[in-house]
């Protein structure tokens, strides 16, 4: 059986999660659940190969370290991808404006 490689979840992450859970929360409970259960089946998907996804052009490193998967056609899961671990940063609406995502690239996970 294979173990998938290390992954860490930001505080941030788990923040913008739970405020896109409640916001689907009022109309659909689950809707609201379907959304977090399928954010928790793919997330060991992405840590196998992060490397594979695309950069996110609107955090741009030498090194492009932090990538998006775009779930449910309006969300981005963004993630930073370093050499021994994947550290999934934030889950936000993919048409947010490009300052709000500024905010992600901190050293504090």
């Amino acid at each position: 059986m294979n173990t998938p490689p290390p992954f860490f979840i930001a505080v941030s992450f788990q923040h913008s999660l739970k405020e896109i859970y409640n916001y689907i929360l009022p109309n659909s409970v689950d809707a609201a659940n379907n959304f977090v259960d399928g954010i928790n089946k793919i997330l060991p998907e992405i840590a196998k190969f992060p490397s594979a996804y695309p950069s996110e052009r609107r955090l741009p490193t030498k090194r492009n370290l932090y990538r998006f998967r775009n779930y449910k056609r309006s969300y981005k899961i963004i993630f930073k991808v370093l050499k021994s671990k994947t550290i999934f940063v934030a889950i936000t609406y993919a048409g947010r404006s490009d300052e709000t995502y500024q905010q992600f690239r901190t050293a504090k996970y």
